[in-house]
């Protein structure tokens, strides 16, 4: 029941966290170059006189680096990396640090702190090392840097008629009635199978009453994922009536044992209508379901865009050890969570019929979340679930007036992933003001890399909806705006990006996540001076070839995370390199620190001279 996923990277890491980083000008570079063009004959001729990383076939050998350089061990990490590196001939890093894009709200560039010391031994290092430091931009996508800022300012859908009804002043949520699940104590059964649960996989053997630890009640449900050799899905399921773009909470009591592995439970939501079956909810457990645990309330949201009818699952996919209980499920509709405020994102409130409009700060309070973007004690994280706004009249009416109440609200994707508006203004003069203060605190660099990957979000608040453009077409128009910007500051910069956003048959699609519309055409915002990073060893001869095809320059990112062979691996990415034009080279990537095959990947590329 549920679709798969579209092309997403094969890499984990926390949704929030925006990389960015830091970087030296190119005449780091320049010592060991200089110097290396000085070993031959002054009798040769000029192409043999060029830097012997000039005569490589990929002069750039960069390594990726996510580091916190607040942190006095992370940044002896970092500079022993630097050294090894340059031991080894890389000529290029590519540092990941959420401070950067917070250096104003956070002060961290005054002079003599912990953190301006901190990031200046690391520089040293890299000239040291001779090793050019590449920053990565915080971009739309995974936008805490920017969302630090103004947490209003993230990607909003709309809730539209939300039912409210007055009691002593305050207008409070008259929960949608038919959007509750059957059964949801799993405490009507047929033999082995529970009522209100169409979808049962393999009733009575992997999913089946369990009356000795149920939480409540007579019984729960109990998950045994593994005790056939299919180890396949391991679910229930019921279509249950909601209304469209309304805010809901899912939620249900689970207990482990020994279930592995980490975030094999899942609960999923899709739209039931035939034609569509589009997923609704992206959501991570992992960090809330433990291998082991006792009974726990565990939670999820969604906003039901158009759907009238979705498909809820409860259950475990590919386990390979353990069980897992259930008990207690929960459908009910959320009001006022997580509410945005900005031009695009309006809030309205209207009587029942429809016919008034009642104005804020004259009929009634202003409305503020007090908790939106603030998950983790600081601006631009956010959660799913808090004490919802209050919606207090300044005019009374009568006890039991119905409001209806529409407004936008963020979606949280997988951990705590938020994207920002592609379309406001204010986005743009964030990025602008943060970008030329982190720009002058590095020492002005010369290349960047703009982080725009992943994107999961976007297109469907109000000033987006105004533009009449597609997401495709607001993504393109957003990087030449952010290139734009970049290049005002500094003329000659060279920018990179990552290709997942915009290649067709990666990202930049029809039905991508959570985005409203189509993502095609996204290309169409990258000039030719923009260098594309692949990084998708499946795909990447396709991949090469598009980008190639479009007259961009190249670098291509290799994951390490999940490499048993780093000569093998790297002979198939060199052996794509070498038949596409103008890819300048390749980085080691890791998102996990795994560095441990470094050398091996130096090794492997001094055979391409």
């Amino acid at each position: 029941m549920i679709r798969g996923e579209s092309s997403t990277r094969g890499r984990s890491r926390l949704m929030a966290t925006v990389l960015l980083g830091v970087v030296l000008p190119v005449g780091a570079c320049e010592t060991r170059e200089a110097a290396e063009s000085t070993a031959g004959p002054a009798s040769a001729p000029l192409a043999q006189q060029a830097p012997a990383r000039e005569r490589q076939a990929y002069p750039l050998r960069w390594v990726f680096l996510e580091t916190n350089l607040q942190v006095d061990r992370e940044t002896d990490q970092a500079v022993h990396l630097l050294r090894e590196a340059g031991r080894l001939g890389l000529n290029g890093v590519v540092v990941s640090d959420s401070k950067f894009f917070r250096l104003e709200s956070a002060g961290l560039d005054t002079p003599g702190s912990p953190y301006q010391r901190n990031v200046e031994r690391f520089l040293r290092a890299a000239r040291a090392a001779e090793i050019e430091v590449i920053p990565v931009v915080p971009a739309v996508s995974m936008a805490e840097g920017i969302l630090a800022y103004d947490v209003n300012l993230a990607a909003g859908y709309p809730v539209r008629d939300a039912v409210f009804e007055v009691h002593e002043g305050v207008a409070r949520l008259v929960p949608d009635p038919q959007a509750t699940l059957v059964n949801g104590g799993f405490e009507q059964t047929d033999g082995v199978r529970f009522s209100g649960w169409p979808l049962q996989d393999r009733a009575g053997v992997a999913t089946l009453p369990e009356r000795e630890l149920a939480r409540s009640g007579r019984q729960a449900l109990r998950l045994d994922p593994v005790i056939t050799a299919a180890r396949g899905p391991c679910r229930v399921a019921q279509r249950v009536k909601v209304t469209p773009q309304r805010c809901y909470r899912i939620s249900v009591w689970v207990q482990t044992a020994e279930l592995r592995p980490a975030g094999a439970f899942q609960i999923a939501v899709q739209s039931a209508a035939p034609e569509d079956g589009r997923r609704l909810l992206y959501q991570s457990f992992e960090e809330t379901v433990k291998p082991t645990q006792r009974w726990r309330r565990v939670d999820a949201v969604f906003n039901s865009l158009d759907s009238t009818e979705v498909n809820v699952l409860f259950g475990v996919w590919q386990a390979r050890v353990g069980r897992a209980w259930l008990d207690d499920a929960e459908l009910t509709e959320l009001g006022l969570v997580n509410v945005l405020r900005r031009p695009g994102c309006p809030l309205t409130v209207r009587s029942a019929d429809g016919r008034v409009t009642y104005v804020e700060g004259q009929d009634f309070e202003p409305v503020i979340d007090g908790r939106l973007g603030l998950a983790k004690g600081w601006a631009g994280s956010y959660d799913r679930l808090h004490t919802p706004a209050t919606l207090r009249l300044r005019r009374p009416l009568p006890d039991g007036t119905r409001l209806l109440v529409s407004y936008y609200h963020p979606q949280v994707i997988e951990r705590q992933q938020v994207d920002c508006c592609l379309s406001e203004d204010k986005v743009y003069e964030i990025f602008e003001r943060a970008f030329v203060r982190m720009h002058g605190f590095l020492g002005e660099p010369r290349r960047y890399l703009l982080n725009v990957s992943e994107l999961r979000t976007g297109g469907s608040c109000a000033a987006c909806q105004a533009t009449g453009k597609t997401p495709g077409e607001l993504l393109a128009a957003s990087v030449r705006r952010m290139a734009g910007i970049v290049r005002r500051v500094r003329a000659d910069v060279q920018l990179y990006v990552w290709h997942d956003m915009f290649e067709p048959e990666a990202n930049a699609h029809d039905d991508y996540y959570l985005v409203n519309g189509t993502l095609a055409g996204s290309w169409e915002g990258l000039d030719r001076e923009i260098v594309v990073i692949p990084w998708k060893y499946e795909t990447r001869e396709r991949t090469l070839k598009f980008f190639a095809g479009r007259g961009h320059e190249q670098l291509v990112s290799a994951n390490f995370d999940q490499v048993t062979s780093a000569s093998a691996y790297l002979d198939k990415w060199l052996t794509s390199m070498d038949a596409t034009p103008g890819v300048l080279g390749i980085m080691y990537t890791t998102w996990h620190g795994r560095y441990r095959r470094l050398e091996e990947f130096s090794r492997a590329l001094s055979t391409r001279r």
